[in-house]
């Protein structure tokens, strides 16, 4: 055979086993494929089939953290679309000061920006960044809920002394119901669980916003505030009644240990009104009757035993708590003078009898 054609011949081979060899190692002979909208197998891969859909593709995502799963996460994106973003050991998880974060530190409410894997129903994570930590977070109500009696606000706080302030204001942005809360941090600088329940007055119109902030300790202002738009439930029925507190406007020096005023206030629509009452009651003023004068004699936490009425007697039993560090008998008459004309206004009542802990005798001594 003639050289020449020895060499065409030996060329030919070595561009065949290429071919060969090029086809066995760098096409998808032995690998998962994307055909269809599903992966399909070919020859031997050697592993497991890709857990996101075909054609996946990098994306950026931001939004709220709406709960975290340990292995993965609930985005709210738009604050309506929910998307699950998985996360892995690669995944580059970034703290607000631009250090690595850890995926515990995740919590409900933080804004995040997610670059991650999308296949059209889940993302993988590649990395994960916080864009802000919020020392107030509020779960409940939702924006655009509609709210009643008793209305109720959850969340976190990490706040100083763990105490912040929760308003109302109504369709014009007049504040009509203002108090404080404690929220229950472990300790100083760690976030900690609140739940607040409680009555309002009734608002002009049915729109109204929920806001939930802190007072600055260095000068006052208002930090970390949330504002949650809220509708007010205007066809719930309600009970209207008083309670009374003393107060130091229109009673100068308390010159009358005995005298109270009335305040308004009311709650959903109950058989057992005295009670809810004295509930009331027993919550004190909020910050907007303080700031017209109104304060308390009783203190906080009291709890109340039993209630019951008959024959125009009323029968109202207290634990311990409302004897604690109880001194002088001015004090001890406005205690008793809060507790008989609240439940008092109700016609059914004419004898109000005070208990503690079954005790009628030797109690709110001064």
């Amino acid at each position: 055979m003639p050289k020449k054609i020895l060499y065409i011949f030996l060329i030919l081979a070595t561009l065949s086993l290429a071919t060969v060899l090029s086809l066995r190692f760098f096409s998808h002979e032995d690998a998962w494929i994307c055909e269809g909208g599903r992966w399909t197998k070919r020859g031997d891969p050697g592993s497991e089939k890709p857990s996101f859909g075909c054609g996946a593709e990098e994306r950026i995502f931001q939004g709220i953290v709406e709960e975290n799963l340990g292995d993965r996460f609930i985005l709210k994106e738009n604050s309506i679309e929910k998307i699950e973003v998985a996360l892995s050991a690669e995944t580059k998880l970034i703290g607000k000061d631009g250090g690595t974060s850890d995926k515990n530190d995740l919590r409900k409410g933080f804004p995040v920006k997610v670059t991650a894997i999308w296949d059209g129903k889940t993302a993988e994570a590649e990395e994960v960044r916080i864009i802000d930590e919020p020392n107030i977070i509020v779960y409940g109500p939702e924006a655009g809920a509609t709210v009643g009696l008793p209305l109720i606000i959850r969340g976190e706080a990490r706040v100083f002394e763990n105490i912040f302030n929760y308003r109302l204001k109504d369709e014009n942005g007049k504040t009509f119901y203002e108090n404080r809360a404690s929220a229950a941090a472990p300790a100083a600088g760690l976030y900690g669980p609140f739940e607040i329940s409680f009555n309002y007055p009734a608002p002009a119109g049915g729109r109204g916003t929920v806001e939930v902030f802190d007072y600055s300790a260095k000068d006052g202002s208002e930090t970390d505030k949330v504002d949650i738009p809220v509708s007010f439930d205007q066809g719930q029925p309600v009970s209207k009644f008083k309670v009374f507190f003393p107060n130091s406007r229109k009673d100068p020096g308390a010159s009358d240990c005995n005298r109270v005023f009335a305040v308004d206030r009311r709650a959903g629509k109950t058989g057992a009104a005295a009670r809810a009452a004295l509930a009331e009651l027993l919550k004190g003023p909020d910050v907007i009757e303080a700031k017209a004068g109104y304060f308390s004699n009783l203190n906080e936490g009291i709890k109340i035993n039993s209630l019951s009425i008959d024959k125009g007697m009323a029968k109202v039993d207290f634990d311990k708590t409302i004897e604690a560090g109880v001194g002088g008998s001015c004090r001890v008459s406005g205690i008793r003078a809060e507790i008989i004309q609240t439940l008092e206004q109700f016609p059914t009542v004419k004898e109000v009898i005070i208990s503690v802990d079954g005790r009628t005798e030797d109690i709110l001594q001064p």
